[in-house]
């Protein structure tokens, strides 16, 4: 079984390996492959056929068979809910860690949490990250800004295990026309 360490050196010597080897031509993807392995970061298991967690992510794996896609970072299992509230957070985790499960070495989970919920997200960080399968956080709701005192708990908490952080932004910054071509943002809140 790879651990996180391990997983998180694999992933920098493929990249490594990506610059070193940037200035050789490929003629085909699989070609690339042999030399630089392909991950995908960010997956979700919505709008994957299958009713349960084991025959979406068995149907991914298909997928990402025939892309040459050698891992998968699974997050947020496949209900897509704005604003969720522990309860679907945590059956949301809860369909990644069964797919993780299935594909133990080849897909890997990121938690799912939320700065509305900060006691919540720690206790849940622990159960899925610290104590259980999954390598990161891989998905942090955006219904609160990066920098608002909620996220800070997550992020020290992230930090000390060594983990990556991924924060939807959402697009919220919009940069509308103020004068002759110039362009500033709106503040969305």
């Amino acid at each position: 079984m790879i651990n996180r360490r391990t997983f998180f050196k694999s992933l920098c010597a493929s990249c490594s390996l990506v610059l070193v080897q940037a200035d050789s031509s490929w003629s085909s993807g699989s070609e690339l492959a042999k030399f630089a392995p392909i991950w995908d970061a960010h997956s979700h298991l919505h709008r994957v056929p299958g009713e349960t967690p084991e025959e979406r992510i068995t149907a991914l794996i298909r997928f990402a068979d025939r892309m040459e896609v050698e891992r998968l970072i699974l997050s947020q299992g496949y209900s897509a809910q704005m604003h969720p509230t522990p309860e679907q957070l945590r059956e949301e985790n809860n369909r990644v860690i069964r797919a993780v499960r299935l594909f133990p070495g080849r897909v890997f989970g990121s938690v799912y949490l939320s700065p509305s919920y900060p006691n919540f997200s720690l206790q849940e960080f622990d159960r899925c990250v610290r104590d259980g399968p999954m390598v990161g956080v891989g998905e942090l709701e955006a219904d609160k800004r990066c920098n608002v005192s909620e996220m800070d708990s997550i992020v020290e908490r992230t930090v000390s295990m060594h983990a990556p952080i991924l924060q939807h932004t959402w697009l919220k910054a919009y940069f509308l026309p103020t004068g002759a071509g110039a362009r500033e943002p709106q503040d969305q809140t």
